[in-house]
């Protein structure tokens, strides 16, 4: 609750606490002056004293991770999205057939994309219900047109502008069809960008203990404005056999003036050979407003509804009409 003093113009609060800042809140106001409530005081002094922090604000969470078969996992998967309030989860490798029905995760929307010979690759992206996004593949074009990249794009606004997320694996060169190019330089224009996945290139770019490869360096010619956000101390994945040597074959990548609100960080604890890639943004997602039925006047039902039965006095039957989606609901019954 806010409160305010009362008094005219020309009146400082500043001034007042300079005053009064050994003596109790209530006592020596100028006349005909008076303080409402005590909290209005305590905040003055916070106010004026010049050592309160800004606010973070809300934060826009995102995962992106080679699962590597995602059939037998998805309790503990569902698990880490609750406990992590992750918004976006971005998933690579899923190994979906078109048999094979998408799996359901509470309170999320699924994008999917399957691997056309059915071996293999596959992805899923997850955004939580109440995000307000579309699926836009309109900047990927290129990408789509050779069959080795798998890419899913959306589009949202928050409170940092538009974003353009996009989940792409690119599977490792030899599995590639013969006379492929890496090729992601069309992306290097994008100024609102966020891309995060299994890219199976290596660089000490991002994983200082880790050779280059061609795959590596033709990345590192083609995003020139891009930034990247991983941590050369952290590897993303780490192979089931301990022998091996740890790699980043993962990547997040994004636009210059998306990385001073991005925090990148690593998670070890999925079943997977890879590792999730977690990327807190200090921006708030555009949410779908529903209304809220429960303080709609009669007047109002009549413009959204048509009621179909009368049953008595009290109870009706109506089917009510959703702006959002544009189509009229099942009939409901209110009473």
């Amino acid at each position: 609750m806010w409160f305010t003093f009362s008094g005219g113009a020309g009146y400082s609060p500043k001034r007042y606490l300079k005053r009064t800042i050994c003596s109790p809140p209530t006592r020596g106001l100028p006349p005909g002056r008076h303080l409402l409530n005590v909290g209005t005081y305590y905040r003055l002094l916070l106010l004026t004293s010049g050592d309160v922090e800004q606010n973070p604000g809300p934060k826009l969470t995102i995962q992106c991770l080679n699962i590597d078969g995602i059939r037998g996992k998805t309790a503990e998967l569902a698990s880490f999205l609750e406990e992590n309030r992750i918004d976006i989860c971005l998933l690579q490798e899923t190994k979906l057939s078109k048999r094979i029905p998408t799996p359901l995760f509470a309170g999320y929307d699924a994008l999917r994309c399957d691997r056309e010979s059915e071996h293999g690759g596959g992805l899923l992206t997850l955004i939580k219900r109440g995000i307000k996004y579309f699926e836009n593949p309109l900047p990927y074009t290129s990408l789509k047109k050779d069959s080795n990249t798998e890419i899913i794009g959306i589009s949202l606004m928050t409170s940092y502008g538009r974003l353009e997320i996009a989940n792409v694996y690119v599977p490792p060169p030899g599995s590639c069809k013969k006379g492929y190019r890496f090729d992601l330089s069309s992306l290097d224009k994008l100024d609102n960008l966020l891309l995060c996945g299994d890219l199976n290139a290596k660089h000490p770019a991002w994983f200082r203990y880790q050779t280059a490869d061609a795959r590596g360096n033709l990345l590192i010619s083609q995003l020139q404005k891009l930034i990247i956000l991983n941590n050369p101390k952290k590897n993303t994945r780490t192979p089931y056999n301990s022998k091996d040597t740890r790699t980043s074959p993962d990547l997040s990548i994004c636009s210059p003036r998306l990385s001073p609100i991005i925090k990148w960080s690593v998670r070890y604890d999925l079943r997977s050979d890879h590792h999730s890639m977690i990327m807190r943004m200090n921006c708030s997602p555009h949410l779908i407003l529903k209304p809220n039925f429960s303080m709609i006047t009669k007047t109002q039902i009549g413009m959204l509804s048509q009621i179909t039965s009368i049953q008595d006095s009290r109870t009706f039957t109506l089917r009510i009409f959703l702006p959002w989606t544009g189509q009229w609901k099942a009939s409901t019954k209110l009473s």
